[in-house]
């Protein structure tokens, strides 16, 4: 629900939703979301990452990731 507020959005439309289309559509955004990928995949904590993603009406939606992956032994 959270998630539906943030982004202006049902959930059925954020669910499997890739973390690229969550973010602005400008170059630097974009790089941002591969390089925070990236970093997540690595296991590697996130703290005050300063991020402009869109909301689904175009808005943006600024936010500060703090993040820590939480992964298997796989």
């Amino acid at each position: 629900r959270c998630a539906e507020q943030l982004f202006a959005a049902p959930a059925a439309q954020l669910v499997g939703a890739s973390l690229e289309s969550l973010f602005a559509a400008e170059p630097e955004a974009q790089s941002q979301a591969t390089d925070v990928r990236r970093r997540i995949l690595a296991g590697e904590a996130l703290s005050g990452l300063e991020l402009e993603l869109r909301r689904a009406d175009g808005r943006p939606l600024w936010v500060s990731l703090w993040l820590k992956p939480m992964l298997d032994r796989e």
